[in-house]
């Protein structure tokens, strides 16, 4: 009995073997079926074939993590971010997906998470500049506009010829308030290439602070020409046909911008700005409020707010949008202050 058993274990051997190697075959078919779709861009039918290999084999590492970049590709950041973390599951070491996962969080506005996972890809892949670049990122948006800088300046050492890390640098120090050094930045990279549409745009902003609104209508105009349906430039544009007098016309802008993308909070301080000059200060309020509370630091809105506050003869809540204007450094809120505020005892 015990040599008849042994002979059955033989035999079973080779069975399982051969039933591994084909399921392994099945599963790596279905892997090629749903790669083919995912560069065609059909990411329902790459995420039903990846499904299909993963089905087979849960452990793979690389089905799940191709499936998240489907997911995140459809905007479905929720699905792409539990498809990486079983790739982390199945592979620890899969730094790609550390990778995927930190730029899912980063669309969702989960820095901090972002950060966590870029670090522990840098652990595998030290000194790389996409990696400085991403970081970089995160702590703009963290408004630590210091560690930015460093990491964009990294990003810079390992690759001085991407005009993307002028820009980024270009938008931190014009969020510090250094627009000379914000406009070398952007110089430099049109320098790389003439062909950047952001270059043109931050010019546009630039040249709107010094009150040149020709010449900044000719930037923006540039950046449109380049990316017509960028929701960012059509903002810009919609700003600069406020300071213009062409209020029609920046209301049509600022509506296409927000209707591109719905959650930039300029676009409803813009809209504000419209409605305070139409007069509409009900309105203009409602846009502001909405604006400040996406971003509670964004430029000018306490001003704008502030001033229509006063119109809306809430002189108390006026004062204190004003007075926080002035104290963020804005000249024209200062000067609001102080021709409302001044003697009020705010």
């Amino acid at each position: 009995m015990h040599f008849r058993f042994s002979v059955f274990i033989i035999l079973l051997i080779p069975m399982v073997l051969v039933a591994c190697n084909l399921s392994e075959t099945k599963r790596n078919k279905l892997y090629v079926k749903a790669n083919e779709r995912l560069q065609r861009k059909d990411y329902v039918n790459a995420i039903k074939y990846y499904d299909q290999s993963i089905q087979i084999d849960p452990g793979f590492a690389q089905g799940w993590n191709n499936k998240g970049i489907a997911h995140f590709e459809l905007g479905e950041y929720s699905a792409a971010i539990s498809s990486y973390d079983n790739a982390i599951i199945a592979d620890p070491q899969m730094s790609e997906a550390y990778f995927n996962r930190a730029k899912t969080f980063m669309q969702i506005q989960e820095y901090t998470r972002a950060l966590i996972d870029l670090d522990l890809v840098a652990e595998y892949f030290p000194d790389t500049s996409a990696i400085f670049l991403r970081k970089g990122l995160c702590y703009y948006f963290l408004k630590d506009y210091d560690k930015a800088l460093k990491n964009f300046y990294l990003a810079l050492d390992q690759d001085s010829e991407n005009p993307e890390i002028y820009i980024n640098l270009s938008t931190v120090y014009y969020s510090m308030k250094e627009f000379d050094t914000s406009e070398e930045m952007l110089i430099e990279a049109l320098n790389i290439d003439m062909n950047i549409p952001e270059a043109y745009s931050g010019l546009a902003l630039l040249e709107a602070r010094k009150e040149r609104y020709d010449l900044a209508l000719d930037h923006v105009e540039q950046a449109l020409s380049l990316n017509p349906e960028n929701p960012y430039f059509l903002n810009n544009r919609g700003f600069i046909y406020l300071k213009l007098g062409r209020t029609e016309k920046a209301l049509e802008d600022i509506n296409a911008s927000i209707e591109i993308d719905s959650n930039n909070p300029w676009s409803y301080r813009n809209k504000g700005i419209y409605y305070l000059k139409k007069g509409d200060f009900k309105d203009a309020l409602q846009s502001l409020t909405k604006a400040k509370d996406m971003d509670e630091s964004l430029e000018s809105v306490d001003f704008y707010l502030g001033i229509t506050y006063i119109q809306l003869g809430m002189k108390e809540e006026g004062c204190e949008a004003l007075k926080a204007s002035s104290q963020a450094g804005d000249a024209e809120g200062e000067n609001a202050y102080l021709e409302y505020c001044s003697n009020s005892g705010s």
